[in-house]
């Protein structure tokens, strides 16, 4: 990806964030009373709340206290810690929205054309459906319309569609969410939403602001400073490096005669070293475990990987994708964000 791709897609992931965390103190503070110094206002001048918002402004208050057991001691870091998770859920959520509809996966949910009336198709097709329903609605049925994308993407992306966690408490607002959109569909070219490694660029650059303060503070006191410190984004060359040399070099070693043998352009192999042999495997009892998984990045190209395996040994076409998201690829990460990238993108190379 072109250096000043990166540059507008770190732009639009800083205007985001901003926007976004904004939007959440807001309503917490200026709709359910909770503030960041922790003297929340009583319920009972809270006249506007109905029943039903009550219950929530008692799920928010948990999953606020929820950021203390997380490394947050002080109300004011568990609230902003909480607003940083709200913010980046649903950043993460547009951004695999716009992901799905430039491969043509959904119905395009955030991108306007003429003829749908200036509206998202999957928007337009909603209102041809129940039209009254969403012309009641101040924004048009769009905040309802994403909500029902967001569930039908999440049966097969649970983790990060989950629109039942402590982070989907509270939606953008329409003003915040109409210059998220903008900012999505116009800032970044379209043809780098097709590239599966704008997962990654987003992941890093949502707490590149972040990292140098943590990194100026000295060691890192949280779980959360861990891993925001710890975020970096791989260059290609050294992810084709360790993977050929770890999954290639197996494969070889069970396989000598396999054509992967002219592929690997960066297999290394000492003066006069011959592969030792190794018991042959079927492709689905190989195991390949990233330890630090981040966005997905080795696993992309691992996928790339197996896939030439299974290949090589006659399996269907249709049924490659599948079999390697259920038997070769695994990845931990001490941030749940990066666990939920790295799923999507894994989803999306495999869908497309």
């Amino acid at each position: 990806m072109e250096k000043e791709t990166r540059n507008k897609i770190k732009d639009v992931v800083l205007k985001s964030r901003k926007l976004l965390e904004v939007d959440i103190a807001q309503q917490l503070e200026g709709y359910y009373g909770l503030r960041a110094d922790g003297r929340h206002l009583d319920v009972k001048r809270l006249t506007h709340l109905t029943y039903r918002e009550r219950q929530k402004r008692e799920a928010l208050l948990a999953a606020i206290d929820k950021g203390k057991k997380s490394g947050h001691p002080r109300t004011p870091d568990s609230y902003r810690f909480y607003i940083k998770e709200a913010a980046f859920t649903y950043l993460n959520r547009l951004a695999a929205l716009r992901c799905l509809e430039v491969r043509g996966l959904i119905a395009e949910s955030l991108i306007r054309r003429e003829g749908y009336s200036n509206l998202p198709q999957g928007l337009f097709d909603l209102n041809e459906v129940c039209g009254e329903v969403c012309q009641a609605q101040a924004d048009g049925g769009y905040a309802r319309y994403l909500k029902l994308m967001f569930d039908e993407v999440g049966e097969e992306i649970k983790i990060l569609f989950n629109t039942e966690d402590e982070y989907s408490l509270l939606f953008p607002s329409p003003t915040c969410l109409a210059e998220l959109v903008r900012l999505l569909t116009e800032d970044i070219p379209e043809d780098a939403w097709a590239e599966n490694e704008i997962i990654g660029w987003i992941y890093q650059y949502f707490n590149i602001e972040e990292k140098e303060k943590v990194r100026r503070a000295g060691r890192p006191k949280t779980p959360d400073n861990v891993a925001v410190i710890n975020q970096f984004y791989t260059p290609a060359w050294i992810v084709r490096f360790l993977v050929q040399n770890t999954l290639g070099r197996l494969w070889l070693e069970m396989k000598p005669d396999s054509p992967l043998s002219d592929e690997l352009d960066y297999l290394v192999l000492r003066k006069d070293e011959e592969f030792p042999e190794r018991p042959k495997k079927e492709p689905t009892e190989i195991r390949l475990l990233d330890p630090a998984v981040g966005s997905g990045h080795f696993l992309l190209y691992a996928f790339d990987l197996f896939a030439r395996i299974y290949e090589e040994e006659g399996y269907p076409y249709e049924e490659i994708p599948n079999l390697i998201l259920e038997h070769n690829l695994y990845g931990i990460d001490i941030d749940l964000r990066a666990t939920q990238l790295a799923q999507l993108a894994l989803y999306l190379k495999a869908k497309s």
